[in-house]
């Protein structure tokens, strides 16, 4: 919370209003976030129309924790280092707007802590004088946040979100310090899908302690990257040489690529079998063609990975 409230800083005036927060340039996880405050509005709300105290404490939660601590916030580190004047003031807006909102969210669950950190804001103009206490403010509700929700927008995050745990999940393979920050090249197939990567390339790399390079395909990473595929189009690669031992990593690799071909030669016979092809539901069937594909993806990854590693060693 102190890292939030440092990032507002001392003398900010919010907004005058929370829909005037719009007028502003907000980026992609501005627009994110603020969405995810309107589901909780949401959510808080029905748990409490309907006596769910719990529905309405794990939105809560949820929202703070996972939406605005663990993704937010890093998120924008960069931006309130080195980004323009108009990208800092959208974000202080959607700090205080997040913050503001999630204070009032848990004040019927958590009085006196909420009322102890919401001093610590500032008011909006409109504010000042009506609202000397989170007990006299506003309770957040659907519509005055359902503007800011977004379904679409929030699908589309979500496979930003999908390629930095992707590239966090390599990190943490090779058990990569935060001090270390690899250069991830990124690629897809999908023109959609390629076109936003690149638009949140940087916010991919905050979310993830790397430096993102989006290229046009494959044959543009570099030699010494540890390849990954996700959604079998969207082609990863971290630049590992010089951070890792290389002889033990061919070892793993071949460990790995092992066990690629058994799943793929399970699925095979699984797909090659008239009887289970009889019986199985087409659901059942679906499902396992989509393993065989996923796990084919992987092995032609791994095994560029390899050969990049090898010419390494």
């Amino acid at each position: 919370f102190a890292l939030s409230v440092a990032s507002i800083s001392e003398g900010y005036v919010p907004p005058a209003t929370l829909a005037a927060t719009t007028d502003l340039e907000l980026s992609l996880v501005d627009r994110w976030v603020l969405s995810r405050a309107a589901a909780a509005v949401d959510a808080a709300n029905a748990g409490l129309a309907s006596y769910d105290l719990a529905a309405s404490t794990t939105a809560c939660y949820a929202f703070w924790l996972y939406d605005l601590c663990d993704t937010y916030i890093e998120a924008v580190k960069p931006v309130f280092r080195s980004g323009t004047e108009a990208q800092q003031a959208a974000a202080r807006a959607t700090m205080f707007a997040c913050l503001d909102t999630g204070l009032r969210l848990i004040h019927p669950f958590m009085p006196f802590v909420s009322e102890e950190l919401w001093q610590h804001l500032p008011r909006r103009t409109s504010e000042t004088a009506a609202h000397p206490s989170i007990m006299r403010a506003a309770f957040p509700t659907t519509e005055v946040y359902g503007t800011f929700r977004s379904e679409q927008l929030e699908a589309d995050f979500a496979n930003v979100q999908a390629i930095a745990g992707a590239i966090r999940q390599v990190r943490a393979q090779y058990s990569l310090p935060n001090s270390k920050q690899p250069t991830v090249y990124i690629c897809s197939e999908s023109a959609e899908e390629h076109a936003a990567v690149a638009a949140a390339a940087s916010t991919i790399g905050a979310l993830s302690t790397s430096a993102v390079t989006v290229v046009e395909n494959r044959e543009a990473f570099s030699s010494g990257c540890a390849a990954s595929v996700l959604n079998g189009t969207c082609h990863i690669g971290v630049l590992l040489a010089g951070m890792i031992d290389v002889a033990q990593e061919l070892a793993r690799l071949d460990k790995q690529a092992a066990l690629y071909e058994r799943q793929i030669k399970g699925f095979q016979a699984k797909l090659g079998n008239e009887r289970f092809m009889a019986k199985a539901k087409a659901a059942v069937v679906e499902d396992f063609k989509e393993k065989l594909a996923t796990a084919e993806a992987q092995l032609a990854a791994l095994t560029v990975t390899r050969e990049q590693f090898a010419a390494l060693a």
